[in-house]
This record gives structure tokens, sequence and C-alpha cells, in this order.
């Protein structure tokens, strides 16, 4: 999803939004029509092929600012105004905010115990990049340089990159909504686990997040 004067020039398959703005809760995303790139095969990495070829279409289009929504998130109305804003007062080229977990209903929701100040890990799904020279490299060709495992974790990765550089502020308030397959997550809240959940492997995030700080 890029920014051209608020104008959308989307990289991903399709976005969604929350169809309503009441309260913390949120309805049920409805679809948003993008302006999307097929590419002609899957690629296998977690995203990080579509974000790179979509970030470098979105900046060769002329967009002032970048940002990325997976089929699995959701933003509020208000997430990309706030990032903009927060962006312009910090100073800072790289902003992020915080989620919201919700499950696989979208009846349930509680803020992520993951992106907290001093863990090092930002979903990547709640970045803006502005069009700044580091800011544009970093949007594009962190995911080219990852290994297979890496992958997996790409967002700690680019999250570390970012606080390495000096780019990155955060706000932490949750604008964004991760509809979660995770049992952990599920656990973590004390919701109901529906089956198929899938088994979170926290080992390599941790390692990872601990570099990162």
């Amino acid at each position: 999803m890029a920014r051209r004067s608020l104008h959308p020039a989307s990289n991903l398959p399709t976005a969604a939004k929350p169809s309503s703005a009441s309260g913390g809760r949120h309805a049920k995303p409805e679809t948003v029509e993008p302006n999307a790139i097929i590419l002609p095969a899957n690629t296998a990495d977690i995203g990080s092929t579509p974000r790179t070829i979509g970030a470098a279409y979105a900046w060769g289009l002329g967009a002032d600012a970048v940002a990325f929504l997976d089929a699995d998130c959701y933003f509020a109305p208000d997430h990309l105004s706030r990032l903009l804003q927060f962006s312009n007062k910090t100073g800072k080229p790289v902003v992020c905010s915080g989620r919201w977990i919700v499950n696989h209903d979208a009846t349930l929701q509680a803020p992520c115990a993951e992106v907290v100040p001093g863990s090092g890990f930002h979903d990547t799904n709640t970045f803006l990049f502005q069009r700044d020279p580091l800011a544009v490299q970093l949007s594009y060709t962190y995911g080219c340089l990852l290994t297979p495992e890496e992958h997996k974790v790409g967002d700690r990765h680019l999250s570390a990159h970012a606080i390495q550089a000096g780019l990155l502020a955060c706000h932490y308030h949750p604008t964004v909504y991760y509809r979660s397959t995770h049992r952990f997550h599920y656990v973590n809240n004390g919701w109901p686990v529906p089956e198929g959940m899938r088994l979170k492997d926290l080992s390599n995030s941790q390692a990872q997040s601990s570099r990162s700080d």
C-alpha cells in the first residue's frame, strides 16, 4: 500500500479495512480493490519478495510513503494518518504502531503483548516508510538479504535494521489488527483455541529480538 498525496497505489493482493470505527472493537473488514501486481509464481518466502517488488514499484510511481498490508491484517481508519503525523513530529522517516491481536472470526481482540518498548519486535504491517533515501532503500532491500529461515521472522530483521540505522520511531498505539492463527495468542489471552491453530516457535524470534535490543 503506497501513499501518493493520500491516493493508494497498492502493491499487495486484496487489502482490507475496518468498516466501523466505533470504540476499540472493529467490525469485520471489508474488501478494498487494489492496483495489484500478479506474480507468476508463489515465492514461498512469507511475503518478502512481493513486498520487495511492490515497494520498488510504488516508489517508482512517485509514492511519497509506503506501508505494507498482509491478507491477515487490517488497519484502523486513522492508522496511516497517525503514522504520517508521528513521522513529521519525530523527524523519523520510518515509523510504526502497536497492534491488536484478533481471533479467527474477529469477535475478540487484545493488545499485542509482543509489541512493547524494549522488545525489538515490530510487525511489518505496522510500518510506514517516508520518501527518504535510507528509508526507501530499507523498504525494498531488507527482504532480499534474508535466508529461508530468516524469512520466517523477517519483521524482526526489518525492525533490527531500522533500529540500528537510527531510522525508526514507534508510538505503540495499536492501530493494526492481526487476525492470528497462532495457538500462542489464544492461550496467552485466555481465549478458546479453535482447531487448526498453529504452534508458534518463539525460539528463533526471541533470539533475534535479543540481538536487536
